[in-house]
């Protein structure tokens, strides 16, 4: 199993070093140790960490807490704020950024690994939500797709078996002309060709129950580009 990868960002180094040892003991992998905000969010990109132990008071202009909605914000990386400080402005400010935990100093091993747990269980969760969401609104999507195909092809084969019963009854009222056979025949090629797919558009609609077979590479070519040539000249200006 895979150590989970923690940052430490605190800006006294003894400190930082008896976190190390503590978390190692426990069986995570330090990722990386920071006692600026701005140095911990370029780490960040480097390390990608599964979480972060962030004190509030640290060296530089930005403290834990900006350095820790930054990191939010951009990356979604859980944020668990290992801090003396426990008063009310300092509390409210944390919340804002929606930390995992908030432990203060001394803490026992016992009580950060624990919290340190439900981080990244919290954190596993919410990433699947966010996959599930994405995928419910996938397949939703697909499914309106499928509905519109579904319609098109419908009025379309409607269309379709309207031109090609009218170019039956040409046949039948025209006399016969060697020239115009040829015409006809090139008519019901292209309404074959509309009609199959057609097929394709319902077939997609209905989940994708196609009708698989081999293709020669060259015959779909020579059936294809006609259409494409045609379509190409008729958007010309």
């Amino acid at each position: 199993m895979t150590k989970a990868k923690i940052m430490i960002v605190e800006d006294e180094a003894i400190v930082a070093r008896e976190i190390k040892a503590g978390i190692e003991n426990m069986g995570y992998s330090v990722a990386s140790i920071s006692s600026r905000g701005e140095e911990a969010i370029e780490k960040v990109q480097e390390d990608r960490p599964d979480l972060i132990l962030m004190d509030i008071q640290l060296k530089g202009q930005m403290d834990g807490i900006e350095a820790a909605d930054i990191i939010e914000s951009r990356f979604g990386i859980p944020v668990i704020f290992l801090t003396a400080y426990d008063d009310d402005e300092r509390l409210k400010r944390a919340k804002s950024t929606l930390p995992y935990g908030y432990v203060l100093k001394p803490f026992r091993d016992r009580d950060l690994r624990i919290t340190i747990e439900m981080g990244l269980y919290a954190a596993e969760m919410n990433a699947w939500r966010i996959r599930a969401e994405a995928q419910a609104r996938e397949s939703q999507k697909m499914e309106a797709i499928a509905t519109l195909a579904g319609g098109v092809a419908h009025e379309f084969n409607n269309a379709l078996m309207g031109i090609m019963g009218n170019i039956e009854l040409l046949k039948m009222k025209l006399p016969e002309d060697e020239k115009l056979a040829k015409y006809f025949e090139a008519m019901n090629e292209s309404g074959h060709r509309m009609s199959r797919l057609t097929d394709q558009l319902l077939a997609y609609s209905e989940g994708g129950k196609y009708n698989a077979k081999n293709l020669k590479l060259n015959d779909f070519v020579i059936e294809t580009l006609p259409i494409m040539l045609r379509c190409r000249w008729s958007c010309l200006p």
